[in-house]
Parts: C-alpha cells; sequence; structure tokens
C-alpha cells in the first residue's frame, strides 16, 4: 500500500563530504614461497661460486650514495645480499630496515623490490624487473 505523502521518508539532507585520501600506489605482489625458496637456491649456488653481489650499510645509515650503489647492483645482478651489520642492533631492526629500503627508498624505475629473506644482520633483496628483455632471472 502507498503511504499517504506525511508518512513517506524524506530524502536525507545533503551532506558534504569529506575529500577523499590520494590514492595510494598499488603494493607490488609479493613473493610466493616457492619463488622465495628459488631466489634463495640461486643466491647460495652464487654464493659457493662467489658471484653474489653483495652491499654494506654502514652505521651511518642510508646516504644517497648508497642508495645508488644498491640501486645499481640491483639493476645489474637483480639478486643481492645486502648486510646491515653496524647500522642495526637487533634483528627486527635488520627487517624493518630491509623492507623500509625495499618499498619507500627503492622506488626502482625497473620494476618492485622485494625482500626474499632476512637471517640476522643480512638481507637477501631481488628486482623483479618488469622488462622480460633485461630480466635475468625469472622465478
Amino acid at each position: 500500500a502507498v503511504l499517504p505523502s506525511r508518512h513517506r521518508l524524506a530524502p536525507p539532507p545533503p551532506t558534504a563530504q569529506a575529500p577523499s585520501p590520494p590514492a595510494a600506489e598499488a603494493a607490488p605482489p609479493s613473493l610466493t614461497s616457492k619463488q622465495r625458496t628459488s631466489l634463495r637456491s640461486l643466491a647460495q649456488r652464487k654464493l659457493s661460486a662467489g658471484t653474489l653481489t653483495s652491499v654494506a650499510l654502514g652505521a651511518g645509515g642510508a646516504s644517497d650514495g648508497f642508495l645508488e650503489d644498491l640501486r645499481l647492483a640491483l639493476r645489474d645482478h637483480e639478486v643481492v645480499k645486502l648486510r646491515m651489520g653496524a647500522a642495526v642492533e637487533k634483528k627486527s631492526e635488520a627487517k624493518a630496515l630491509a623492507k623500509e629500503l625495499a618499498g619507500d627508498m627503492l622506488r626502482h624505475p625497473e620494476g618492485a623490490v622485494h625482500v626474499v629473506q632476512v637471517v640476522g644482520h643480512t638481507a637477501l633483496l631481488y628486482l623483479d624487473k618488469t622488462d622480460m628483455k633485461t630480466k635475468k632471472v625469472v622465478v
């Protein structure tokens, strides 16, 4: 049944909408456990052969020069060992620093940087290149 007009619900009054926050960049898809295993295996083989590139972070922290060296190492080798020795005191700090370097500080123009694993004060980083022509490591 249709209600008389005085019993009908009035439309809600227009409200001022708060401006929506800017859209955050989409996070790169994380690595699967199989991909992590494959990358750890590759890093171990490279370490045994003496070809795994290692970059050390000094006690002074991540300077612009350090970040540039890390970007170049990732671009050239795709899998890089990051040694954080004196820069961190605890493993939890090492994990946080590795994630920060991979996320915010290393916006690499060629692809997404992933933390494969952190053991002690050492992290294994992987650059997942988007250009298949220049990609050396396929996981």
